[in-house]
C-alpha cells in the first residue's frame, strides 16, 4: 500500500485550495502534492456526503484516484474533522486492560508483574 502512495492514493493536511485544485502536505513524505477534483469525484466527511466547498485549509484528507497527465485526479476524497483549537480529544472513560491468555498478569506469588496507569494506555 505504501508503494502506491502518490500513484493511487494520497493523504495529508490541506494547505491550499484553488478552484478544483487542492494542495496538501503529504502525511508520508512531507512533500506538497496537488490533486484535482472533477464532476465524478465523491467527497465524504465521516460517512456523510459533502462537497469540495466543505473542505477547508487545515483539514486532513485521504484521496484515492490516479496520476494522469502530471496531475493526480481524485475519484474519492475522505475528510477528517479538525479538533477545535486548544482542545485535546481523550476517551470518555478509560478502558480496562485486557489480559492475554498467553501471558499471565501475575507472578507465581500472586503479585502483579507490573501495572500501568490508565492515563498511559493508548486508545486503540
Amino acid at each position: 500500500m505504501q508503494a502506491n502512495y502518490g500513484k493511487t492514493w494520497l493523504a495529508g493536511k490541506v494547505t491550499a485550495i484553488d478552484g478544483v485544485k487542492v494542495t496538501l502536505l503529504g502525511i508520508n513524505d512531507h512533500i506538497a502534492h496537488t490533486f484535482a477534483a472533477d464532476e465524478n469525484t465523491t467527497f465524504r466527511k465521516r460517512r456523510e456526503p459533502i462537497t469540495l466547498a466543505d473542505i477547508q485549509v487545515g483539514d486532513t484528507v485521504r484521496v484515492e484516484g490516479a496520476a494522469k497527465d502530471g496531475i493526480f485526479l481524485a475519484t474519492s476524497v475522505a475528510a477528517m474533522s479538525r479538533p477545535p483549537e486548544g482542545t485535546v480529544t481523550l476517551p470518555a472513560t478509560p478502558r480496562p486492560i485486557k489480559q492475554s491468555p498467553f501471558r499471565p498478569s501475575q507472578s507465581r506469588s500472586g503479585k502483579p508483574l507490573f501495572s500501568i496507569p490508565y492515563s498511559l494506555i493508548p486508545d486503540l
